[in-house]
């Protein structure tokens, strides 16, 4: 199969660089983390931060993201979907991902790299557990939707693995990929509805720099909006569920993607500058301040935008989990509410991981990350047979990939105390209302 041969490109996938301010480190002394951790992060973070800003001047693109001729802007018609992601949403709007909203595992990795430098193995993986779950992965053409059901999946996929219903798509994926507290998207089990843009969740974030004299979406400015709304599922959501895949992780990841990837990098701003207009654009929201107006699936790529020089891929986005789990080590704590608002029970990551794996040594190298790698592989089958009706296939896909992501990031070995995905997904289903409501949560 093609995703079976492209796995092994995980491997070999070039390392660029990731640019955390030393700003967010500022506030590390406060933290919890040992001494070790600290200087560990403080380390990693100055020794990458002067080469990109170097690079970035050595590799800024000569000409900016193509948004005329066949890229060029047209809303979604009747049969097409748009979904939860809205760079996944603007792909499709301007040509770079099939106009129906339904694309396949190597359309989707081959255009977050080549709009937004996403590097591939990142993207791979992403494409992959998107595929495994909201589509079909072991059909002649494994292809998901990016929003939700859609005839248009069912004639592209085939059915050669035994899929046992209609594909769901991406807006059909809660608990194992789209999540709660979302940066601008509702809570499932709250407001019915994780796939539009909440206008009022956006003015939340657009807020946060109304009035600054040079307005820019930056890290910090992210952070602060990640933070504002996780506390508000906490205290609004008795299903709230925050996964050490899900929710640690793909969630956080979601939100670095905002200043990472949506910020314009010119050659004035080379390490990328996020304003109020490009904000807009990449959340498909008009109109002048006060008079906001909110159009669905209409995310575009505005003029003159100019992609990051260096790529972001995993190890990139585990330091930035990394750094704002230092500031903020809620954000790296998996768990859930327990059916009542702000009843937040933790997930022991002692236990989960044979005791490899602890809160004190969680945010050292890419632990967060490996955590919820081996979560993916532990509760995959448990999960998979739920869709397929023989989870081989699909099980060896994810399996190899992520191992292949274990081995770049030098993870250590986990073993799982509680015997393994189906214990885990069954114990969390017990504690915490919101992963069973999903049918099954990582």
């Amino acid at each position: 199969m093609q995703v079976l041969s492209l796995a092994a490109l995980v491997l070999f996938a070039a390392q660029g660089h990731a640019f955390p301010s030393l700003e967010h480190l500022a506030r590390l002394a406060e933290s919890q983390l040992d001494a070790g951790t600290q200087e560990e992060l403080r380390a990693r973070s100055a020794a990458l931060e002067q080469p990109v800003q170097r690079d970035a001047i050595t590799n800024f693109s000569a000409q900016p993201i193509s948004v005329s001729g066949v890229h060029a802007f047209v809303p979604p018609g009747a049969g097409d979907v748009r979904g939860p992601c809205p760079g996944l949403n603007v792909l499709a709007n301007h040509g770079y991902l099939p106009h129906n909203g339904v694309a396949s595992l190597l359309q989707y990795a081959t255009a977050v790299q080549d709009v937004f430098n996403m590097q591939i193995d990142l993207g791979l993986l992403l494409a992959n557990i998107g595929t495994a779950f909201a589509g079909n992965l072991v059909s002649l053409n494994p292809s998901f939707s990016m929003g939700g059901s859609t005839p248009n999946s069912q004639g592209l996929l085939g059915n050669l693995g035994g899929l046992l219903a209609q594909p769901v798509g991406l807006d059909g994926t809660h608990g194992q990929y789209e999540n709660d507290a979302s940066a601008t998207r509702g809570d499932m089990y709250v407001t019915g509805n994780n796939a539009d843009l909440e206008l009022s969740s956006f003015l939340d974030l657009y807020n946060l720099q109304v009035n600054a004299t040079d307005p820019n979406y930056s890290m910090d400015v992210i952070l602060q909006h990640n933070v504002n709304r996780y506390n508000r599922s906490l205290n609004t959501n008795p299903y709230f569920w925050y996964g050490p895949l899900t929710g640690t992780v793909l969630r956080n990841a979601a939100y670095c993607f905002i200043s990472r990837l949506y910020s314009n990098y010119t050659a004035d701003y080379p390490n990328g500058k996020l304003s109020k207009e490009t904000l807009k654009s990449f959340f498909g929201v008009t109109g002048p301040e006060g008079s906001f107006v909110a159009q669905p699936g209409q995310e575009r790529i505005p003029p003159n935008w100019y992609k990051r020089p260096t790529g972001y891929g995993i190890a990139e986005v585990s330091l930035d989990l990394t750094i704002w789990g230092a500031q903020y080590p809620f954000l790296t704590s998996a768990g859930g509410n327990t059916g009542r608002v702000n009843s937040f029970v933790g997930i022991d990551v002692n236990n989960i991981t044979g005791g490899v794996l602890n809160a004190k040594n969680l945010l050292q190298s890419n632990n967060l990350v490996c955590l919820a790698l081996e979560v993916l592989i532990e509760a995959s089958p448990a999960l998979l047979h739920s869709v397929y009706a023989t989870v081989t296939a699909p099980l060896s896909v994810i399996t190899n990939l992520v191992g292949a992501s274990v081995l770049s990031l030098n993870c250590p070995q986990l073993t799982t105390a509680t015997g393994g995905g189906t214990d885990l997904l069954k114990s969390w289903k017990n504690i915490y209302p919101g992963a069973s409501k999903a049918g099954g949560a990582i």
